[in-house]
């Protein structure tokens, strides 16, 4: 199954525009996801299970990271 995911990153901090840039940069060295951007969002296109480990590995790092965060995120599954 293929989804789509929408998700948007806020840091909560004067500087944020950086960690939005890096975490774009670390979705697009995944070649398995379709990754585009737009002002406001990010969508990511893959499978399932591959988009949402990404997902999962790369919001844990970001979180790690130790930036006061907010992710907004929707998921849409692709009929094939």
């Amino acid at each position: 199954m293929k989804a789509i995911a929408e998700i948007s990153l806020y840091p909560l901090k004067d500087s944020f525009i950086p960690p939005i840039d890096a975490f774009i940069e670390a979705l697009n060295k995944y070649d398995s996801l379709e990754v585009s951007t737009n002002a406001l969002s990010t969508m990511i296109k893959g499978e399932y299970d591959v988009l949402m480990e990404k997902l999962t590995k790369e919001i844990k790092l970001h979180f790690e990271g130790g930036i006061p965060s907010v992710f907004v995120l929707k998921i849409h599954a692709i009929a094939e």
